[in-house]
Formats: structure tokens, sequence, C-alpha cells
């Protein structure tokens, strides 16, 4: 199966996780839009689903390991990428994120990533 890459690629990850996590209650800010932002990177900001609440977590698209896209969160002031979840089932990674911010999981290695090569 051919994996489709570039920017428009990332950004319908992106778009298919903010779904995924909007069901889930959480607000998210999309910064990544191509009409709004087009040479920026593309960040998908998180947000717990109480308004008073700060950001929880920021969130990007990379390629992988075996030719496929993860999605990865933005850790502090010097930007350290953690991996989270593959993007091929964006509603698993919402479940991910949500047992990462409420600390019920813990964010694996970059060498943990199990590729699959059946994609």
């Amino acid at each position: 199966m051919q994996i489709p890459w570039g920017r428009a690629a990332a950004v319908g990850h992106l778009d298919l996780l903010a779904h995924a996590l909007g069901k889930k209650g959480y607000r998210c800010l999309k910064l990544y839009r191509a009409e709004q932002f087009p040479t920026r990177p593309l960040l998908l900001w998180v947000c717990t689903p109480r308004p008073g609440d700060r950001l929880k977590v920021v969130m990007i698209v990379h390629a992988a390991p075996g030719r496929t896209w993860a999605y990865y969160r933005i850790d502090g002031p010097e930007e350290r990428h953690g991996l989270l979840a593959p993007c091929g089932d964006p509603t698993a990674a919402a479940e991910r994120i949500d047992a990462v911010l409420n600390g019920a999981v813990r964010v694996p290695d970059e060498g943990q990533f199990e590729e699959d090569d059946s994609v």
C-alpha cells in the first residue's frame, strides 16, 4: 500500500486526531491549517475540557520507522519529541493520549516503537 507523504498527509492525520480527541471532550487548537499558517510547523494544541485549565500537550506528526506516520508530543522548552502512537488508528491514539495525560501510561522510548511492515 502506498503511504501518502507531505504536508497534506500530516494535516490529515492531525485533523483525524483532533476529531477523536474532541469526542473525548478535549479542546484542540489547530495551528497547522495551510490557509492560516502555510509555512509554520504543524502543531495541534490539546487542552483539557475545562475552560480554566491550561494547555496539556502539543502534538505533532512525523514519519516513523517502517515508512509510516506517528503522533508525537513536544515536551518542555527544549522541544523533545515523545512518541505517543502510530497514526493508523486516531481513536486508539486519542485513548493513549488521554491515558498519558491522566498519568495512567508511560510514554515509550523511541526504541520501543514497533515497526509494522504490513502497512
